[in-house]
């Protein structure tokens, strides 16, 4: 088996990519990796609320800030398949996404995540400022107690054809 987790999306050549995982599996063996679903399906989610609020401090789509779009059903399966998959499936999965606290939540998007090198790049001295910003806006979206919203992923298995 090859497992990959949010990194496929990744891959500067997708195919390429794909055909690597499949050399290294034995015949019948599985490849099973998984994406983030499209910015919409994840509107509860901390990380992309975060997301919305950073892009607006720094003149961004916030789309454009998370990791690259590549949940489409038929784009994932033409790559898998170009590349000698068989037996595709797809399922979206979706999970609780969770912190203690808004401030916790806005810190792991913050100064944790993916989100961190746009602030960086725009003014690195306001970091604690965006931190504070993303902390009110969960705090308005949340409130007080635990931040409890949902994301959406893509979880796709694919296997190496026996012959």
């Amino acid at each position: 088996m090859v497992v990959c987790q949010f990194g496929a999306m990744f891959f500067p050549d997708k195919i390429k990519g794909f055909r690597e995982a499949l050399r290294v599996l034995c015949p019948g063996g599985r490849f099973l990796f998984n994406v983030w679903d499209r910015f919409e399906a994840n509107l509860r989610s901390p990380l992309r609320i975060a997301a919305r609020v950073i892009g607006s401090i720094v003149g961004r789509d916030p789309v454009s800030l998370m990791s690259p779009p590549y949940y489409d059903d038929w784009v994932i399966q033409s790559d898998l398949a170009a590349a000698g998959f068989v037996e595709i499936r797809i399922e979206r999965v979706t999970e609780p996404s969770g912190s203690a606290s808004a401030r916790d939540a806005a810190t792991i998007a913050c100064r944790g995540s993916m989100l961190r090198a746009p602030i960086e790049t725009y003014d690195p001295s306001r970091l604690e400022e965006v931190t504070d910003r993303v902390t009110e806006k969960l705090l308005s979206e949340f409130g007080t107690g635990a931040v409890e919203g949902t994301t959406q992923a893509l979880l796709v298995t694919a296997e190496r054809p026996v012959s």
